[in-house]
């Protein structure tokens, strides 16, 4: 049973057996709407156990829940969520009761999207999603079937199970350095060396001196690498550069460099607004964060991901997108990548008056664009004064001649000229062969 406030307030023993889990562990554990990679535990459980949010608001729901097991397998069953409502109107308890025999499943492949879900179905196929990519790729940016996402987790893996210099190149709030700390995160299998960010705008030549000496101290002791994280490293000063080249120089520095950019270093370095040989010094393995406008097809994925992030931080439950608002979502440009998505979502799930996020919950700005390409702006058409004139004159001849039947003479009085100048004009205007 779960209450109006969306806790776990009774477990009946079946249930616990099921789950390998005590009642009273879970009993008092909140509910909410989110995904969560993790070995079964009771914060875990609960969020899986939650009730879909139009449950709350007295619609009864049959759902399929996934329940992963230590051995990598998942226990799939049908629940019905029956709700018992209050004077309000809205849920004051609701009752979860399995419906089909556990079924147990290896773990997913392929397109967790091959079939396009309704908006109930996107949590179970962003839950599926997550356990098949794997623990290593907790980045919501790196979820989705695309190629771009495909290339990113295999060259985060690639980052990750080395020791290289590492550079991720990206647009404005495409999330750099959030994932260059997802590889630093990953690689602790390997190293659980510290972390040492630089702000490269900012980094002076004594900054970089003692830092590159707080970085090299553990390994001369014997201790784990250190990393270097140097943000926005395409705006590292000349001398800078050059004090960096010189440390990295024998080849072996004992510390790793993890380093973001929005530009290429080796396109700077080709149009000489970079040292050449650092550019070949740190892009060992060079990471391109593409514009979400270049994913489009991820952005469903990607909405029901920051969505579930929402949930899990408010008391206020939604379940997903109408149709038309993930139509919405998906043909946006999306100028300021992954930010604004996740900035749009979290104003759209404060707006929202129903489980679903609609058209009219999405900021005003997405209306303005879809106007604006259903009806681009017409270019202004360039005028040219005397051809413009030449063909109003030739209009002007062209009725003069059909009034008068073809007399010039007649037709060169009406337009107030002579005879031998419309003659001349009829010429020039191609009216009439020269002799």
């Amino acid at each position: 049973m779960v209450d109006g406030d969306g806790t776990l307030v009774f477990v009946n023993t079946s249930l616990a057996d099921w789950l390998g889990l005590a009642a009273d562990e879970l009993v008092g554990q909140p509910c909410s709407s989110h995904t969560e990679l993790a070995t079964p535990s009771a914060p875990a459980i609960a969020a899986r156990l939650c009730p879909p949010p139009s449950v709350f608001a007295g619609e009864r729901v049959t759902t399929t829940i996934d329940l992963p097991r230590d051995d990598a397998t998942v226990v799939t069953r049908q629940i019905e969520f029956i709700p018992f409502l209050g004077e309000a109107g809205e849920a004051a308890l609701v009752i979860a009761r399995m419906l089909a025999e556990p079924a147990t499943i290896e773990p997913p492949g392929g397109n967790d999207l091959a079939v396009e879900p309704t908006p109930p179905e996107w949590h179970l196929a962003l839950d599926r999603h997550r356990r098949r990519i794997g623990e290593r790729f907790r980045s919501e940016q790196l979820l989705g079937d695309s190629l771009a996402a495909r290339r990113m987790r295999a060259q985060v893996e690639m980052a990750a199970a080395g020791t290289g210099h590492v550079l991720v190149v990206g647009p404005s709030g495409s999330g750099r350095q959030h994932l260059a700390r997802v590889i630093h995160q990953a690689a602790q299998a390997i190293t659980s060396g510290m972390l040492l960010p630089l702000a490269c705008p900012l980094l002076a030549l004594d900054v970089l001196t003692s830092s590159l000496h707080a970085v090299t101290r553990p390994a001369a002791s014997g201790e784990a690498p250190a990393t270097l994280l140097l943000l926005e490293v395409d705006q590292l000063s000349v001398d800078v550069q050059t004090a960096l080249v010189a440390a990295l120089g024998d080849g072996s520095p004992g510390f790793r460099i993890l380093a973001t950019a929005r530009t290429s270093l080796e396109t700077l370095a080709a149009r000489g607004a970079y040292h050449r040989e650092l550019a070949g010094l740190m892009t060992t393995l060079m990471i391109e964060l593409p514009p979400l406008a270049e994913r489009s097809d991820d952005v469903p994925l990607l909405a029901q991901a920051a969505l579930e992030h929402v949930n899990r931080e408010s008391a206020k439950q939604l379940v997903g997108f109408t149709p038309e608002a993930l139509d919405r979502l998906t043909t946006y440009a999306w100028p300021g990548n992954m930010d604004e998505l996740l900035d749009t979502i979290g104003m759209a799930h404060a707006t929202a008056a129903g489980p679903l996020i609609t058209l009219a919950d999405l900021p005003q700005r997405l209306e303005f664009a879809a106007q604006a390409v259903a009806r681009p702006r017409k270019l202004d058409e360039r005028i040219v004064l005397p051809e413009f004139l030449a063909q109003i004159e030739r209009e002007l001849i062209e009725r003069a001649l059909r009034r008068t039947k073809g007399n010039k003479a007649k037709a060169a009085r009406l337009l107030g000229m002579t005879r031998p100048r419309l003659y001349r004009r009829m010429v020039q205007l191609k009216l009439i062969e020269g002799e």
